[in-house]
């Protein structure tokens, strides 16, 4: 996908306006002018601490879901998303909360909720880094990515590829596996340890891959698949990143239309069983990223009210 942060301002007019109104009658102060970019509008006021709980009646009232942001402090966000695009609300706090102090900080720390963990899975050219980078830049609540691949090669993220095409002798690997189980639970806790503070994780490809595809022995293979199974927590989300093998192959020059479209259809059936999404990337790339924001939130939503 190319980029996707391009074009007019977003304008969610009536719905902005009639936001702005509840907030001056309720006595909330603009903060700086109502802010907007194609993907986000932003409204920022000033709360008191003291009305913070009134503040979120109004927000849920209006249909915003409230966010207690991990690197904001001192701020309250609320956030919808419309089928347009985000509509923030950012309140910074004009004091330190009623009672607040080191303890009840540190406690709201250990007992805030787990965040989401997203995985993205597709052939070479279906877009995994684009749609990260879509994530990361467009979701207005805490976004943080992790690279669960292999070894990069020099091409970077965008050539990098879990699915060997050159066979390699059955006592590499075997030697090998060592060495992939340890990198896979290092590389996946570091992904639980990142969701535990309550941020949205996505993975530029995730372990669940491992041992579908390629010509390692079938032995290894099933050690790949049973020690992901039984090793690594299962991604709260999953999506599959598809578009017909020609088109793949006329945005990456890698391997050929046949085989992506195998790989596809193995990652498809995988996904599918998983209850996980199929996300059509075969469209304009601001369609394609605005789907991704909005299957993100409704499991952060899901997973909120759980």
């Amino acid at each position: 996908m190319p980029d996707i942060e391009t074009g007019d301002p977003l304008n969610l007019g009536d719905e902005t306006h009639r936001l702005e109104m509840m907030l001056r009658q309720a006595g909330f102060q603009e903060r700086k002018p109502t802010y907007s970019s194609p993907s986000l509008t932003e409204i920022d006021i000033w709360v008191d601490p003291e009305t913070v709980l009134s503040l979120t009646y109004i927000m849920k009232q209006a249909g915003l879901t409230p966010f207690r942001p991990r690197r904001h402090a001192g701020h309250r966000f609320f956030i919808e998303l419309t089928t347009s695009g985000w509509l923030k609300v950012d309140a910074k706090l004009t004091g330190p909360e009623p009672g607040s102090s080191v303890p009840k900080d540190a406690l709201w720390l250990l007992t805030r909720q787990r965040g989401l963990v997203v995985a993205l899975l597709g052939a070479d050219g279906a877009g995994k880094s684009t749609a990260v980078t879509c994530l990361e830049n467009q979701m207005p609540v805490d976004v943080v990515s992790r690279y669960l691949g292999g070894v990069r090669r020099s091409g970077g993220a965008g050539g990098a590829s879990n699915v060997p095409t050159v066979s390699r002798p059955t006592w590499r690997s075997f030697a090998g596996f060592p060495k992939w189980l340890t990198r896979t639970v290092r590389q996946v806790w570091s992904v639980e340890l990142a969701a535990r503070k309550g941020s949205v994780v996505v993975c530029d490809r995730h372990p669940l891959e491992a041992g579908r595809l390629g010509d390692e022995p079938a032995l290894i293979k099933a050690l790949k698949r049973l020690a992901v199974r039984t090793l690594t927590p299962s991604p709260d989300l999953i999506m599959l990143l598809h578009a017909p093998g020609e088109i793949l192959y006329e945005r990456k020059g890698e391997h050929s239309p046949q085989h992506l479209d195998r790989i596809t259809a193995s990652w498809t059936e995988l996904v599918t069983r998983r209850h996980g999404v199929l996300i059509d990337v075969n469209r304009p790339p601001n369609e394609v990223c605005l789907d991704i924001q909005r299957e993100t939130w409704v499991r952060l939503l899901e997973k909120r009210r759980s």
